[in-house]
C-alpha cells in the first residue's frame, strides 16, 4: 500500500503553481487518539500533503524527468484542526527556482479557514533515481482534474 496525502490536484501551472485537496482518512484522524489526544490530523501529516503536492508540480512541470526532495521548511504555521470529515485545499507557489533547488510558499484552508502555510525549499532530483517514472505519470492523470 502507497500513502498518498494528495487526494486531488485541482489546478497546475507548469513550475508555477498548482493546488489541491487532502481528505482527511479514519486512519490519519484515530492517529493520535491512540496517544490520549484528541482525533485530528497530526500537524506534520498537512505539511507532508503540502511537500507531497509541491512533488507533484515538479513531476508533471518536467514530464516526470525530476522529484522534489524537502530540504528545508520555514516559517511553519498549523493554526487549525483537521477532523473526521474535513477536507484541506492547498496551494503552492514556486517562489524562486535555481541551481537544482526549488523555493515554494504554501497555504492550507478548511472551510475557507487559513489553518496552515509556510515556506519549503526543495532540492530538484532524477526522478529515476528515486522510482519507476513510467508509474508516476498514470498516477498523475489519476489525480489531475482541473476544477
Amino acid at each position: 500500500m502507497r500513502w498518498r496525502f494528495v487526494d486531488r490536484v485541482t489546478a497546475f501551472d507548469p513550475w508555477g503553481r498548482i493546488a489541491g485537496r487532502k481528505a482527511a482518512s479514519l486512519e490519519e484522524y484515530s492517529l493520535l487518539e491512540r496517544h490520549g489526544r484528541p482525533g485530528e490530523v497530526a500537524g506534520t501529516l498537512v505539511l507532508e500533503s503540502a511537500v507531497q503536492l509541491a512533488g507533484w508540480l515538479v513531476m508533471a512541470s518536467s514530464g516526470f524527468r525530476q522529484a522534489a526532495l524537502l530540504e528545508e521548511v520555514r516559517d511553519l504555521r498549523l493554526e487549525g484542526r483537521v477532523g473526521a470529515g474535513d477536507a484541506v485545499e492547498m496551494t503552492a507557489r514556486v517562489e524562486g527556482r535555481e541551481d537544482g533547488r526549488l523555493d515554494v510558499s504554501w497555504e492550507g484552508f478548511r472551510g475557507g479557514e487559513k489553518i496552515a502555510g509556510g515556506r519549503m525549499a526543495l532540492a530538484l532530483v532524477p526522478l529515476e533515481g528515486l522510482c519507476d517514472p513510467g508509474r508516476m505519470e498514470p498516477l498523475w492523470k489519476e489525480l489531475y482534474a482541473p476544477a
